[in-house]
């Protein structure tokens, strides 16, 4: 699973300059963005009431924030990604990246009804974007929501043909429903209890 990159395209790496298509897009030094980002997680989780950083945080201390906030994720520190994630929400609550980031972190802990609550306003915010509607299908899985999993599959599927940007996504949900419709059926649930006796 990723989460989105920067507003800019760039993803958190350590090198000092990020190229798309030979384009310089983002130059960052990553030690300056390390120390930025300590210095605002310092003062953030030192109780600080939100008026400290001002009326809101810039975009540039957001982002500060969210590479940080990425970086955990990368490691597999959910816990502190989710603190971050979630303070960013307070401050831009409408930010999908944020979102994305809160509920990549719950479902990375097995809390997929809870991820669900966090990735539905972010397909609503881009209607376009298969990405959160795979999130979604993939926590209804998890919870055994067959039939929710497979509704998120086919507006999935639609939004990623009908879209050219997204064409990538097409085959992964293609390749989702075809397990679902070669899933054998399940079995009824029996009461082990009233076999053994009776």
């Amino acid at each position: 699973m990723s989460l989105p990159a920067s507003r800019s395209g760039a993803s958190c790496c350590s090198r000092s300059l990020t190229t798309c298509a030979g384009k310089a897009m983002v130059e960052f030094d990553t030690t300056t963005l390390a120390a930025r980002a300590n210095d605002l997680l310092d003062r953030m989780l030192s109780g600080q009431p939100l008026e400290a950083f001002g009326p809101a945080l810039s975009l540039k201390s957001q982002d500060t924030l969210y590479h940080l906030g990425y970086m955990q994720y990368q490691q597999a520190r959910y816990a502190e990604a989710m603190r971050i994630f979630g303070y960013l929400l307070t401050m831009n609550h409408v930010d999908k990246r944020f979102l994305m980031g809160f509920g990549a972190c719950l479902q990375m802990q097995r809390q997929h009804e809870e991820a669900l609550k966090f990735y539905g306003p972010a397909c609503v915010l881009d209607m376009t974007d298969p990405e959160p509607v795979m999130r979604c299908v993939e926590c209804h899985l998890a919870l055994g929501n067959v039939d929710a999993a497979r509704l998120g599959l086919d507006y999935g599927l639609k939004q990623a043909r009908a879209h050219a940007a997204h064409h990538g996504w097409t085959d992964r949900f293609e390749t989702m429903l075809g397990f679902l419709d070669n899933a054998p059926a399940k079995a009824p649930a029996t009461n082990t209890l009233e076999n053994a006796n009776g």
